[in-house]
């Protein structure tokens, strides 16, 4: 009998992701994080894990959700501990959607943690926020930094 081993692993034959972007629009984004030396930043969970992955490691992307009009991390397969900004000094960003990102304007959110962003890219139906400092820092839902509350 003979045993058939199938790479599933990053696969170009998968079109499209379940949020409706494609494997190739998502090697866009990490070339785009890349080109611009982003290498550690923060998005939502359906983008975080797989964007992580499809790096290499090469660019560490927590996943992050919003809860009344503030970042808060998302901890579901995440240890506490990696969202404290001791883990990492240095120029971040934020990568959401276009459509994410149209609902974090409407709820007010980079003024409710009162943060802004040093330069925005828009590419391949995504928009890319950097600080020049790790915004776990400033942020007031994120752990182990002065302003850490715990819902």
């Amino acid at each position: 009998s003979q045993v058939q081993i199938i790479n599933v692993a990053c696969n170009e034959r998968i079109t499209t992701y379940n949020n409706g972007i494609s494997y190739k629009e998502k090697r866009n984004i990490i070339d785009v994080l890349k080109n611009n030396k982003l290498i550690y930043g923060y998005s939502t969970y359906w983008n975080a894990q797989i964007l992580t992955s499809m790096s290499n490691v090469t660019i560490k992307i927590l996943p992050i959700q919003t809860e009344n009009g503030h970042i808060v991390p998302f901890y579901s397969l995440n240890y506490i501990d990696s969202f404290s900004a001791d883990n990492y000094n240095g120029k971040t960003f934020v990568l959401l959607s276009t459509e994410e990102y149209s609902e974090w304007v409407v709820n007010n959110v980079l003024i409710n943690e009162e943060i802004e962003p040093v330069e925005v890219i828009e590419s391949n139906g995504y928009i890319i926020l950097i600080f020049p400092y790790n915004i776990a820092q400033e942020l007031e839902y994120f752990p182990y930094n002065e302003s850490f509350y715990a819902p």
